[in-house]
């Protein structure tokens, strides 16, 4: 594959008085897979669209392969999209279905069919050319959506929600085939997604976006170990976020008090006073509750989810959401309970 690096500039998109992209800048380096993220309405779709070429940008300027694509139309871009609802012709066969983007291009109807049988087996649907779309499984249909982009040989790969149409089990599976093309034929991929596991577990780079912005990116370790913001401590950790104070820095490290208790952290540039903190559900602790403990919540609910509870606590901090270890709910809805804070998984946050 011919994989070629992507540069946004500035990009804003409006639609009348609103602002859907908003001085968008970013990079996704040929070879790898960038995941826009973030809740409906914050402009990742928009921003694959124009990308796409399906869309202008009201300012700002979008680079393919070093070139200015700006205003390029779809078909003079070189990028594939596979589209949320596959868009598979349904009086098509599956070989029908691949061949069709080379025969548009002009190929011979023979050497047309043969590159979709090649792209058919790479993506591993061999022997199911004849079958018609509405004889295959979900994730089948996808693998085809896959299939008929990549026969076109595309600079960029586009994929808006590619997997919102499976179920739990098949979307892992294929997002892990997708994955796995990705490195294997070192495709340059733009993925767009609302699913924060399924970006933390396919991408090189994620894009956090909200209201038109970016609000944070980088690797997807970085970002759910240590966001820099509130916003995305919650967006992909699920955090609970509360009020704090510093009460030293020394060395880069702080001494935190949250709630009457006190935790060492990465001071990470914060000051000496009010700050906020980020718990992911994991970082906090649970016991039951005892004479003179200093920090003490209500169980309000608990739910026994695979291999862990999850727990919603009462506190004089507020409401938070825990999730702990174990087979079964160690605290009945109504308990009090004990609260502790380790520090894998509490950052300082703006």
């Amino acid at each position: 594959m011919n994989a070629a690096g992507v540069e946004f500039r500035g990009v804003t998109r409006r639609y009348g008085d609103v602002v859907a992209v908003d001085d968008v800048t970013f990079r996704i380096e040929a070879g790898t897979l960038t995941t826009l993220v973030g809740p409906s309405g914050c402009g990742k779709t928009t921003t694959l669209r124009m990308l796409a070429g399906l869309e202008p940008p009201d300012a700002g300027t979008i680079h393919i392969a070093g070139r200015d694509a700006t205003r390029l139309g779809a078909a003079e871009r070189d990028v594939s999209l596979v589209f949320q609802s596959y868009a598979l012709f349904p009086h098509m066969s599956v070989l029908e279905n691949v061949a069709y983007g080379p025969s548009v291009r002009g190929q011979a109807r023979r050497a047309a069919a043969e590159l979709a049988r090649v792209t058919l087996e790479g993506v591993g649907l061999a022997g199911l050319e004849g079958r018609m779309p509405s004889e295959l499984s979900g994730g089948q249909q996808q693998r085809v959506a896959l299939a008929r982009a990549l026969v076109l040989e595309p600079k960029v790969l586009l994929f808006d929600e590619p997997l919102s149409n499976l179920d739990a089990r098949l979307r892992r599976r294929v997002r892990e085939d997708i994955r796995d093309l990705q490195q294997r034929l070192g495709l340059t991929v733009a993925y767009v997604t609302h699913d924060r596991e399924e970006a933390l577990a396919v991408s090189d780079r994620v894009i956090v976006m909200d209201r038109g912005r970016i609000i944070e990116q980088g690797r997807p370790l970085e970002l759910f170990l240590a966001p820099r913001t509130a916003f995305v401590a919650d967006f992909l950790g699920e955090a609970n976020l509360a009020e704090a104070r510093i009460a030293s820095v020394a060395n880069g490290r702080a001494v935190v008090q949250c709630a009457g208790l006190s935790i060492e952290l990465d001071a990470r540039g914060h000051e000496m006073g009010t700050a906020r903190l980020a718990l992911r559900p994991d970082a906090v602790q649970l016991a039951a509750a005892r004479e003179g403990d200093a920090f003490v919540g209500e169980v309000l609910h608990a739910a026994h989810v695979g291999r862990f509870v999850e727990y919603d606590v009462r506190t004089a901090a507020g409401d938070w959401f825990v999730a702990r270890p174990g087979a079964e709910a160690q605290h009945a809805v109504g308990s009090r309970v004990a609260l502790s804070l380790h520090r894998d998984g509490a950052v300082l946050v703006d």
